[in-house]
Order: C-alpha cells, then sequence, then structure tokens
C-alpha cells in the first residue's frame, strides 16, 4: 500500500468541525462512488477537509493499491495534469498528452483499487475533464476525490458544496488559533457576543477566521469587528495554505470568470439580503451579446461565488466577503451609481405593488415578499435618502406597514425619522403629510402622544386639499389618540367626519373607524356597542381581504367578550386571532393578544396558564417597544401575585405598570388598574393612601357612568373594611353581597369578588391580612439626573465628579424608561458620554467599554447587561427617580 506523505502528518494545527461534511463524504466513497467533488469558494477549507477524508481511509481501510494526492495550484492544461497525476504515482510517461492519457490509465488499472485526490482543480475546467472521464472509462476500482471552486458537472459526479462552518465550529477555530497566537491572553467573559458577531460577519469562512485570528495581538475582536469595512486590508498576513490574503483568495476566483458572469457578479453585490431571479432579471444589466440572467447566475453558482437559498422562493446570495470585494470593483469601474439606481426603482415599484400608498400590506403574500425583501428596501431608501428624498420616503412608506408588525422599535423609529427628513426636502406637501402620519402613528404605539399629535396636526394642514382618502386616514389617527387620552366625544367626532369622507369606498378604512370607535366604547363601559363596532369592522376587513386587520378585529372582540365574563368566546377569538396575526407574522399585535390571553385565564382563576401568557407577552411587548402592553401585561402579572396573596410582589408590579401607564397618555387603562392597587395598599398597611387612590379611580369613572368600573372599586375597598377597627369583615361581606344585586358584569368585577372573598376567608383563618410593610424604593433608584444611584440592598453610590459615567448612566436610564428591554450601541454611548469627542471607532468602543465596566463595578453589575444589540438596564428591575 502506497501512501503520499501529503496526506500523513502534514497538519500542524487542530482540525475543527465539518463532522457532517465528514460523515457524508465518507459514506459517498464508501458506497463505491467513483468521482467526487468537493466545490466551494477560495478559504473554505476545501483542501484541509479532503486531506482529512483521505486520512481517515488511509487509517481504517485503505484501498490495496494505495492514497495519492496531486497539488493542481499550478496545472493548466491536461499535459500538467498528466505530469502532476504521473509524479504523485512515481510514473514517468513517454509522449504527447494523448500518449501520455494512455500510460496512465493503463498503469492506474493496474494498481487498483487506489484513492485518487486531486487538489485545487479549478483551472484545469474544462482542459482536464477528458482526462478524468478516461481514467474513469479506463478502470473499474478508481476512485477520484476532486477539490474545486468549480463543478467538473460530468457523469457519474456526486457533488457536494461545502459551505461555512457552522457557527459554534467557527467561534471554535477562531478562539483556537488566537489562542495560539497569544497564548497567554486573558479573555473577557463579556466578550463572547463579540465573537460570536465577528465570525458572522466573516461569514463563517475557516481562511478569514484563521486570518482574523492572526492579527489577535494587535486586533482584539472587538477592535477588528469595528475596522472590517478595511477588511482586505487587516486579513492578510503569512501564507496560510495557498493564499496569503482574503483579497488574494477572491482575486483567484474572479478571474476565472467570463466577462458576463463577472458584470453580473459586480452588479449583484448592490443587492442586500438575496435575491430572487425575477430581481435579478430587473436589476441586472450585462450589456450585448451577453446570455440570459439564469445562465450568468448559472456560471457565478458553478464557480462558488453564489449561494442559492432553498425554499419556497429560491433566493440567491453572495458571501458577505465576495459582495465587500465585487462592490469594490463595482466602485473601481465606475458603475456603482447606475446600479444602485436600478436597483432604488426596481424595489420602491415592487414595494408599491406589495404595499400600495395609504393601503397597507393587505394579505399573508404581501408581508412575505415585503419580508423576504426587507434588506434590499432598507438599503435603497438609506442609499437615495441624500439625493432623490422623494423616492426615499416612497420606500420607508411602503416598508412601514413591516416594520410595524415585526420591529424592532428603533427600527420603526429611525425609518419614520429619515422619512419625514426626506419628505420635506422632497418639496411634496402630500408626500410630507403621509410620512408625518405614518411617524405620528409609530410615536403613538410607542407610548409619546404629544408627539403624535403634533404630527398629525401638521399633517392635516398640509391634507387640507388632499384626497378624501388620505384625510380620512389622518382623522381616524387623531380619533385615536382622542381615544387614548380619554377625549371620547372628539375621537366619535372625527371618527365620524372620517366614515363621512370615506362613504362606500375603501373598506379596509371604513373597518378601522369601526375599530376605534369600538374602542371608544368599551373604555366608556359599553360593551355591547363595543362588540357591534367590532363586528362591523370585522366584516369590513374581510370583504378588503386584509388578513391582518381582520386579526385584529378579533383580538378586540374577544377582550370585549372577556371583559363580559364571556370567557369561552373571548378565548375562542383570541385563538381565531392568533391564526391569523401569526399568518402574516404580526409580532406587534400577537404579543398583545398573547397578553389578552393571559387576562383571560386570570379573569377565570387558571393562576398559572395566566401568569406564562403574560410573561411571555411582557417579553415580546418589550422587545416591540408597546409601552401600553408592556404596562398591561406588568398590570396583569401584579393581580396574579395579588390572588396568590404576594402582597408585596403584586404592590411593586402595579406600581410600575401605573407609572408606564401615566407616562404614555393611558389614563383610563391606569384607572382600571388603580382600585387593585389601593387594594394592595390596604392590605399592606398604607390606608391613607389607599384611601387616595381609591378616590382617584372613582373621579374618572364617574363621568362617564361606567357602572361595572364603579361596582368594582365598590368591592375592592372591602380591603379598607378589613383592616379597619371594628366589624370590618361584616361591612366587606355586605359589600360583597350588593355587588351581586348590581346589574352590570365585567371581568374585574369577578377578579375583585374573588380577591376580596379570598381575604375575608383569609382573615377568618387567622393567616396574615399583610407582608409587612412595603419598601418605597425597592430595585433601582437614581437620583436626579444620574449624579448617584442606590441598589436595593447596597449602598449610595456618587456619580457627581464622574461625569462620563454620569452621563452614560443617564443615557442608559432614558432609554429604559423610553424602551425597555432594547439596548444602546456602543457608538450611541460614545456620543452621549463624551459629546463632541472624534475619535477611532476602536478607541471609542474601548472607553464605553471601559465606562461600562465601572459602572458594574460601583454596583450594577447585575443590573447593567449587554443584548445583541447593545448595552441595557435590566427591564425587569423597578427603576426610581429620587433627588438628593
Amino acid at each position: 500500500m502506497a501512501s503520499s506523505k501529503s496526506i500523513r502528518g502534514i497538519d500542524r494545527t487542530p482540525f475543527v468541525g465539518r463532522r457532517s461534511e465528514q460523515a457524508f463524504l465518507l459514506e459517498a466513497l464508501a458506497r463505491g462512488a467513483r468521482l467526487v467533488s468537493l466545490v466551494g469558494p477560495a478559504g473554505m477549507g476545501k483542501t484541509r477537509l479532503a486531506r482529512r477524508i483521505a486520512s481517515a481511509i488511509d487509517r481504517d481501510e485503505p484501498p490495496a493499491g494505495g492514497i495519492f494526492f496531486c497539488d493542481l495550484t499550478e496545472a493548466r492544461s491536461e499535459e500538467d495534469l498528466l505530469a502532476s497525476v504521473a509524479t504523485s504515482l512515481g510514473l514517468s510517461l513517454r509522449g504527447g498528452a494523448g500518449g501520455g492519457v494512455g500510460q496512465l490509465v493503463r498503469a492506474v488499472a493496474a494498481r487498483e483499487p487506489l484513492l485518487l485526490l486531486l487538489d485545487n482543480f479549478e483551472a484545469l475546467v474544462p482542459a482536464g475533464l477528458a482526462c478524468i472521464e478516461s481514467l474513469l472509462d479506463g478502470t473499474s476500482e478508481l476512485q477520484i476525490l476532486v477539490t474545486s471552486r468549480i463543478r467538473l458537472d460530468l457523469d457519474g459526479e456526486n457533488a457536494f458544496e461545502l459551505g461555512p462552518l457552522q457557527p459554534e465550529e467557527a467561534v471554535q477555530l477562531y478562539e483556537q488559533r488566537a489562542a495560539a497566537a497569544w497564548g497567554d491572553r486573558r479573555r473577557d467573559p463579556g466578550e463572547a457576543a463579540v465573537v460570536e458577531e465577528l465570525v458572522r460577519r466573516l461569514d463563517c469562512i475557516p481562511l478569514a477566521l484563521e486570518l482574523a485570528a492572526a492579527r489577535i495581538r494587535v486586533l482584539p475582536p472587538a477592535d477588528l469587528l469595528g475596522r472590517l469595512s478595511d477588511r482586505f486590508d487587516i486579513l492578510q498576513g503569512p501564507r496560510r495554505g495557498r493564499h496569503t490574503s482574503l483579497r488574494e483568495a477572491l482575486a483567484c476566483s474572479f478571474e476565472l470568470l467570463s466577462l458576463h458572469e463577472r458584470e453580473a457578479l459586480l452588479q449583484a453585490s448592490v443587492f442586500r439580503g438575496g435575491f430572487t431571479l425575477d430581481a435579478a432579471a430587473g436589476v441586472l444589466r450585462l450589456g450585448e451579446g451577453a446570455p440570459p440572467i439564469l445562465d450568468a447566475l448559472e456560471g457565478l453558482r458553478d464557480k462558488s461565488l453564489l449561494r442559492l437559498e432553498q425554499g419556497t422562493a429560491p433566493r440567491f446570495s453572495l458571501y458577505e466577503s465576495v459582495r465587500e470585494f465585487a462592490a469594490a470593483e463595482l466602485a473601481a469601474s465606475g458603475g456603482r451609481a447606475a446600479a444602485e439606481a436600478k436597483h432604488a426603482a426596481w424595489f420602491l415599484a415592487a414595494a408599491e405593488r406589495w404595499s400600495p400608498p395609504g393601503g397597507g400590506a393587505n394579505g399573508v403574500a404581501e408581508v412575505a415578499k415585503l419580508q423576504s425583501e426587507r434588506e434590499n428596501l432598507l438599503v435603497a431608501h438609506e442609499r437615495t435618502h441624500a439625493e432623490d428624498p422623494a423616492t426615499a420616503t416612497r420606500i420607508a412608506l411602503a416598508l412601514g406597514p413591516l416594520v410595524l408588525l415585526q420591529g424592532p422599535p428603533t427600527s420603526e423609529i429611525g425609518l419614520f425619522e429619515r422619512s419625514v427628513d426626506a419628505a420635506r426636502r422632497s418639496g411634496d406637501p402630500l408626500l410630507l403629510a403621509r410620512a408625518l402620519r405614518a411617524r405620528g402613528s409609530a410615536a403613538g404605539r410607542h407610548g409619546r402622544p404629544a408627539d403624535a399629535r403634533t404630527d398629525l396636526d401638521e399633517a392635516m394642514v398640509l391634507a387640507a386639499a388632499a384626497d378624501e382618502k388620505l384625510r380620512a386616514q389622518l382623522l381616524i389617527e387623531s380619533g385615536k389618540l382622542h381615544c387614548i387620552s380619554g377625549d371620547f366625544d372628539g375621537a366619535r367626532a372625527e371618527l365620524g367626519q372620517a366614515l363621512d369622507l370615506l362613504g362606500g369606498a375603501h373598506p379596509w378604512l371604513r373597518g378601522m373607524s369601526r375599530n376605534i370607535l369600538g374602542m371608544v366604547e368599551e373604555r366608556c363601559g359599553r360593551l355591547e356597542e363595543s362588540a357591534a363596532s367590532f363586528e362591523a369592522a370585522l366584516g369590513l376587513f374581510r370583504a378588503a381581504g386584509n388578513v391582518r386587520l381582520e386579526g385584529l378585529a378579533l383580538l378586540n372582540l374577544g377582550v370585549v367578550r372577556a371583559a363580559a365574563g364571556r370567557l369561552e368566546d373571548a378565548r375562542a377569538l383570541l385563538e381565531e386571532s392568533l391564526v391569523l396575526i401569526r399568518a402574516v407574522d404580526d409580532r406587534a399585535t400577537e404579543a398583545d393578544a398573547i397578553v389578552d390571553l393571559g387576562s383571560v385565564e386570570l379573569t377565570a382563576g387558571r393562576l398559572d396558564e395566566a401568569e406564562r401568557h403574560l410573561l411571555q407577552g411582557l417579553e415580546r411587548e418589550r422587545r416591540a417597544g408597546n409601552r401600553a402592553f408592556e404596562a398591561l401585561a406588568l398590570g396583569n402579572l401584579g393581580l396574579v401575585a395579588q390572588e396568590r396573596r404576594e402582597l408585596r410582589l403584586a404592590w411593586r408590579r402595579l406600581r410600575e405598570a401605573l407609572d408606564l401607564l401615566q407616562a404614555c397618555g393611558e389614563p383610563r387603562y391606569r384607572a382600571l388598574f388603580l382600585p387593585f392597587f389601593a387594594a394592595a395598599e390596604a392590605a399592606l398597611g398604607l390606608q391613607e393612601e389607599a384611601k387616595s387612590d381609591f378616590a382617584a379611580a372613582r373621579a374618572f369613572f364617574e363621568p362617564l357612568g361606567d357602572r361595572g368600573s364603579l361596582a368594582t372599586i365598590a368591592v375592592l375597598e372591602g380591603f379598607l373594611d378589613l383592616v379597619a377597627d371594628g366589624d370590618g369583615e361584616a361591612l366587606a361581606r355586605a359589600r360583597l353581597a350588593r355587588s351581586h344585586e348590581a346589574p352590570v358584569a365585567s371581568a374585574e368585577l369577578a377578579l375583585a369578588r374573588r380577591l376580596v372573598a379570598a381575604a375575608i376567608e383569609a382573615r377568618g383563618a387567622g393567616a396574615p391580612a399583610r407582608e409587612g410593610a412595603v419598601e418605597q424604593h425597592d430595585g433601582l433608584v437614581i437620583e436626579g439626573d444620574a449624579a448617584g444611584f442606590q441598589l436595593q440592598g447596597g449602598a449610595p453610590v456618587d456619580l457627581r465628579r464622574r461625569g462620563p459615567l454620569r452621563r452614560l448612566l443617564q443615557a442608559l436610564v432614558e432609554q429604559r424608561i423610553r424602551m425597555p428591554g432594547v439596548g444602546l450601541t456602543a457608538e450611541q454611548l460614545f456620543a452621549e458620554g463624551w459629546p463632541g469627542e472624534r475619535i477611532l471607532a476602536s478607541a471609542a468602543a474601548n472607553r464605553v467599554y471601559t465606562g461600562i465596566r465601572a459602572l458594574r463595578a460601583m454596583g450594577l453589575h447585575e443590573v447593567l447587561q449587554r443584548h445583541a444589540e447593545g448595552y441595557l438596564l435590566d427591564p425587569d428591575v423597578p427603576l426610581h427617580r429620587a433627588r438628593r
């Protein structure tokens, strides 16, 4: 048995990952596959994996004729191929190429079975293919394992496309090679997330990872991550296999392309997040005499420069490093501006088909198309923002419905901020009105009613002479704001005007008017009238074919049924709404539905199920930036704790919910939770505070004539009876009895009765009626404008003389109040902590990192978190402001 020295004892570093790939290749060769090709782009580790396979066979079941390795890096012709194989086999061939092929075939046939490993075959396509076929046809037990950047496309070929490492394998490879480069380096525990992002940005390609790890002594992961825009200058060094740099590896692949394949690759660099064949046909322009677009793409794929992502709608994509290389070549050729303009025009037209101006995405298919092209639309918006503001605004408005559905809130807010800026520069007043409406609507959703009102008022002035549709949309948004703020007469008036403008047209907009009228009636305690409005809205949404809004109407109808005590109907409606909401991937409304399901389970007394739904909903609402529903989830979790008689936890959760509702201008929801909070106060010995809060709740509901809410307050005031001197228990029982005589039913009233009945029973059994005095400032207390802080159980910390740390904490506090659960990037924190300074991005990131470590060391280590999007204060820790 012969074994090449290239197979045994060559690897100086450990082999990482590729278990599934090894299993596939070994299985293919074990079952007798004659020709196996390992195809992939430069730097993917094809040679290393092929040697690994050959070594495994050599160790376990080597063929009798041996294993031979041929390095074809310099081979360019059939003669070169024959010479290389002959040298590997120890042969001396005579005559020309034709005679040499015959001699080689006979020599191999005399030695078989054997395995021939042909490495780096790409430069021999097509010159060396006839030789491969002759070898296979003239032998019976020869197996050939080929590595190549180009598919061979031969009969009987078992082609395996080698992709990137798995993310965990990529991290392992980087860290292993980095440890070899700097063995005594102390790794920061918080570095894991940075390394994960770094390997993702490097496409998990082994060559890029090894070159990056080799830079560890001068560019730690965070610094390198901040400099990836210069990756081709950074990722180079001593020769690693065939290549000294990432640029060199890609340039070698680029040389293998035809003229039209090069044009296709360069222009494809303008896409983000992949692209479809239709998009390629609409954007790529390859010039006269070019093959069809599909043929050009197939050529790029055959040469391992284009990936195909399988799915219901196949998409092509480029590795990030390939895209950066192609983008640089496109810019150097002078073709970038034209390619980007074509890209923006095509995606604007497509987006406005899927999301008609003023109409939003209607169904599952349209939302799916917007989702699949989200990155393309965002980059088109960014590219056109400065020079073509009208196009930038229109793209943002078309993308708006998707950002509303899926978030995150920072994306939505930033998108609409930029769209208003662009619309002002466009000089088109109606386009500006549409942009203001979108931004105002987002501000309302994120608990900023004053900002929302400012935008809508300006938009209504601009749209005074517009068509009925835009004016109606603005009236509907304005009516919704009036409803949220408690101005129900103002809401009814504007919604009525909208319906008059619409007449019999635009059923989805008429449905929106009816939907918000249902919210008005529900907040006034007129449940039957509310249900009728939601049912009318449901019919209109179905007529319009708007799946998302149909799900929204079902959700609202379920809430009303729950409020009326019809819990089974409510549960069925909410579950039906979830099916539709999930079909369009409406994550924001899905979170609302989950919270509402938790509320239904709470009303039914199923506390474990309620808590499960509410905790899940709370996390999702925080991610979506919906502060009102975050407060509803917290408030209902407070009621769960209250029913379990975990009174301090109930008091804390309810207090945080009330603060949030106050901040985002939701007076009715605040008034609904306030009597329950007062009941917790009474049970914890805070009678005066409880009396004041009961009075405030009563003052809100009495002018509305909301008998259900007033009956709930009357029952919960039984907690004051139970802690008062005298026969408080008899008074509380009398309240319960009177509540059953009242001709009203509501979820809140049913829960109030259970709470008071349980408190009476606990008092009679001798159980403690309170859990001790409440601490007014549990959680994190921030003094003034972050002049200091104190965490529960810790000592006060003074930051008055620590300007940057104080400003960092202040920024984190403001973000926690504005968008709990959403982090600030290092770039954002540097701008806040060191305003006006301009330094290198890596230095700025290091300064922020040092500041964060200092704050953690001062006592915030359990509160100051790092997530994928940045740094944040734990949204589950109560936050309070105090003054010195």
